[in-house]
């Protein structure tokens, strides 16, 4: 095939990593079409409730963008995907929405820094984001929690730490 050995070791090698790239992203495709697995549904739902009665340590710059009612997403029925974390969902919905969001990678974790431009100590030394599902605050991470079948997750901005309403 080849006329000389030192093109066949130029060559075969390149030949071998094309091969492996195009496993490797038919390998990430099924991944990805998993990922996409349409398993039911479950609810989410955004608010900064705690904040209406904390104006006073508010962040003076928001103290003119918090919703009268302090929601910020009414609950909303949305797709569950397989292997979908309550960090996921809340990714999903708020980019769907347009409403910002900011996270920061730990290790793996994903923390949620801020919604809506409430950030982690814009009430107070105490206040930032925390989530319930069933109405129950998670001992992990959000990205660690698997989201199953008409769970309600409820993503609550907190004043004084787990301070919800």
């Amino acid at each position: 095939m080849f006329r000389n050995n030192r093109a066949a070791r130029i060559i075969a090698p390149l030949i071998l990593i094309a091969i492996l790239v195009v496993v490797m992203e038919f390998i990430n495709t099924k991944k990805e079409e998993k990922k996409d697995v349409i398993i039911g549904n479950c609810s989410i739902s955004i608010d900064c409730e705690t904040v209406l009665d904390n104006k006073d340590i508010l962040d003076l710059e928001l103290r003119d963008k918090v919703p009268k009612d302090g929601v910020i997403l009414k609950t909303t029925k949305v797709d569950l995907h397989k292997g979908d974390t309550a960090y996921d969902v809340l990714k999903r919905v708020t980019k769907d929405k347009n409403i910002s969001m900011e996270s920061s990678d730990t290790a793996g974790n994903k923390y949620v820094k801020g919604i809506d431009n409430f950030y982690e100590f814009s009430c107070g030394q105490q206040s930032g984001w925390m989530y319930k599902v069933n109405d129950k605050i998670p001992h992990k991470s959000s990205s660690d929690y698997k989201i199953k079948r008409n769970d309600v997750i409820s993503w609550k901005f907190t004043c004084r730490k787990g301070d919800v309403k």
